[in-house]
């Protein structure tokens, strides 16, 4: 929701980003208008609302920056955000398990006779099947 302030004849609609991923707030927004002239005290509220609206519409179908956000990361916000919202209890609690069990990145520890480096490049890995 947007705030509105007077500033002398003019007013200042500040609009709240949220915040990102890490906690951190996001600098509002802001936005000085002057109201036309000629409007009663109620029609210059009517559209500084209006205002407000199109300008809030406006700031949060802006892009944000990207930010390096990896898959786990992105998954927990997910499921802490969207899913509860998007998803029915029956549903969740399945999908959260298989979510885990499936795509959070684990560690894997690699037996160093199962890895050669190519000879072409020995930035690239080969793992072979141990047998």
């Amino acid at each position: 929701m947007a705030s509105i302030r007077k500033r002398g004849s003019s007013y200042l609609i500040v609009v709240s980003m949220g915040y990102d991923y890490n906690g951190k707030r996001i600098n509002p927004r802001q936005k000085t208008v002057h109201p036309p002239e000629g409007l009663t005290p109620r029609q210059v509220e009517k559209w500084l609302n209006e205002q407000a609206v199109l300008f809030e519409r406006e700031c949060r179908h802006t892009p944000q920056p990207v930010q390096q956000l990896t898959l786990a990361k992105y998954i927990d916000v997910w499921l802490e955000q969207v899913a509860p919202k998007k998803l029915a209890a029956s549903t969740l609690v399945p999908s959260v398990s298989a979510i885990r069990r499936s795509w959070i990145p684990v560690r894997v520890t690699i037996h160093s006779s199962l890895v050669s480096k190519t000879p072409a490049n020995s930035s690239f890995v080969t793992i072979r099947s141990g047998t």
